[in-house]
């Protein structure tokens, strides 16, 4: 493929520029075998003439994106080098002296046709990343802010406004990949941001070429405008803790290594919350529990929210002392991820115990226990085709003598162990609110903690409306569907009988 310069037309007034350079790789393009220098003068070149080109409507987006074998490649074609910009007369081919001597992309984005912009769109992919931790320095002093509501940028290093500036007063959407900054850069950046709606932060990396003098210990997130924010694989690196002053905060996703976390102002319109706590290299020699402060701080910080999907190294480790729990009254949905060590005694029936504890008024729960291997990455539960045929040849014969006579020889089934710290406790939640439940794991055994669950759940949701168990892959014959049932009817019979022995015995008492 080689570099392209397209300008889509359209009759809708929205239209985008699109300015897409792709590394040289055959005789076929107009950019073959040119050096970078070349390559980045011919293509805004081709960029000025598409801008200039008749008839052309207002220009809504810009995409600016560089694909190339190395980081040497994309900051050649697009890399920042003197600080003068902004004159057209760089894009005409005549004039066009020294390829080293204007910052192109600023250039492009001073021009009149582009003043307008309401989309921004700059990024960078290398085959082989070499040890620039950004490809191009993005001044926000030159970005056309009167009216641009996107930013999405990737591999670049943000260079903050003047002190209290609001250069991009419209900006909703604000989007960082892998791109780099110290701590006071981003955050001055994010506040002066003052319409922000939407803040997404993915693998950023807050060290940048050995500038570490203004990265603190603490990344603040000041933004009150904001109703959403993804917080994804950053690297912290010195950074201890994250605090948040977003009020109208909505929806909030966090993913990556544990962390205190704290908010400056009260969250209380919180819908959705997604807290996934990447679990740590076996080689490290910390406790399995060495997250759960962290995920606690999340929940008590966060305990507005009505949605909660947790993603956590263990279950186990979210079991705490009973005076470390946070109450969260107004959750509706729990969602929770994680496998399940069987040498941790009744940690994991403690942990399940804690959440249905701080979870009075849930409607809806559903616990996934899952398998990893040595670098915590689930394994998935995988069934060859001869055992599906056998599964479903059993499964289409359910009603034949043969396979009942199968199915009500399981009656005597196995006696399942109880859960101390869950078997006769109460919890408001299985009382009065739960309806629906789901339980997912894939059944190895039938004396293990996922079983004894099943069992728990099956016998004491008062109020369910749905219970679906999810065992995994197995022959038709081998899920516990049918146990499931059984305990369901045996449970509600017990307490029927319950409950005409005590009116029995107040009736006698009357008399």
């Amino acid at each position: 493929m080689a570099p392209a310069v397209a300008a889509h037309r359209h009759p809708q007034p929205r239209l985008q520029v699109l300015l897409r350079s792709v590394e040289p790789a055959g005789p076929w393009g107009h950019y073959d075998s040119l050096p970078t220098s070349q390559v980045k003068a011919r293509l805004f070149s081709d960029a000025g003439a598409a801008l200039r080109a008749a008839g052309r409507r207002p220009v809504r987006k810009v995409s600016l994106f560089v694909k190339g074998r190395d980081d040497g490649y994309c900051q050649g074609v697009l890399g920042t080098s003197a600080p003068e910009w902004g004159r057209w007369d760089c894009f005409e081919t005549d004039a066009y002296r020294d390829p080293a001597a204007y910052d192109h992309v600023a250039a492009l984005l001073a021009v009149q046709e582009l003043l307008h912009i309401e989309e921004l769109r700059l990024g960078f992919k290398s085959a082989d990343a070499g040890d620039l931790r950004y490809i191009y320095e993005l001044d926000t002093a030159v970005l056309p802010g009167h009216n641009l509501r996107v930013l999405d940028i990737a591999r670049c290093r943000i260079k903050p406004p003047r002190t209290g500036a609001d250069v991009i007063p419209c900006l909703s959407v604000l989007r960082l990949y892998k791109c780099s900054s110290p701590t006071k850069d981003l955050e001055d950046f994010i506040s002066a941001t003052r319409s922000l709606r939407t803040l997404h932060i993915e693998s950023h990396d807050f060290y940048s070429y050995g500038d570490c003098s203004s990265s603190g210990d603490r990344f603040t997130v000041n933004c009150p405008s904001v109703t959403a924010i993804t917080l994804v694989g950053l690297k912290l690196r010195t950074i201890k803790g994250i605090e948040l002053d977003a009020p109208c905060l909505r929806t909030f996703k966090y993913n990556g290594q544990p962390v205190d976390f704290s908010v400056k102002s009260p969250v209380t319109e919180l819908a959705r919350v997604e807290i996934d706590l990447t679990p740590r290299p076996r080689y490290y020699d910390h406790p399995k529990k060495a997250w759960f402060d962290s995920l606690w701080q999340f929940l008590r910080s966060l305990r507005h929210m009505r949605i909660l999907k947790l993603n956590v190294p263990n279950i186990e480790g979210i079991a705490v002392e009973h005076e470390h729990l946070v109450t969260l009254h107004t959750l509706e949905r729990l969602e929770i991820e994680g496998p399940s060590d069987p040498s941790r005694g009744n940690d994991p029936a403690t942990a399940i115990a804690n959440l249905l504890q701080s979870c009075p008024v849930i409607h809806d729960l559903h616990i996934r226990i899952v398998n990893h291997d040595y670098n915590g990455m689930v394994i998935e539960d995988v069934v060859s085709p001869a055992h599906f045929d056998v599964s479903l040849d059993l499964f289409e014969k359910r009603y034949t003598k043969e396979i009942r006579v199968m199915i009500d020889g399981e009656q005597g089934s196995p006696v399942i162990a109880d859960l101390p710290g869950l078997t006769g406790c109460w919890f408001n939640c299985l009382q009065n609110h739960l309806k629906n439940v789901k339980l997912q794991f894939v059944l190895k055994e039938m004396d293990s903690f996922e079983i004894s669950l099943a069992k728990f759940l099956a016998e004491n949701c008062m109020v369910l409306e749905l219970l679906e168990i999810d065992d995994g892959k197995h022959n038709f014959l081998s899920h516990i569907n049918l146990m499931v049932e059984r305990w369901r009817m045996n449970a509600s019979e017990q307490r029927k009988q319950m409950e005409l022995d005590s009116a029995k015995a107040s009736k006698q008492r009357v008399e």
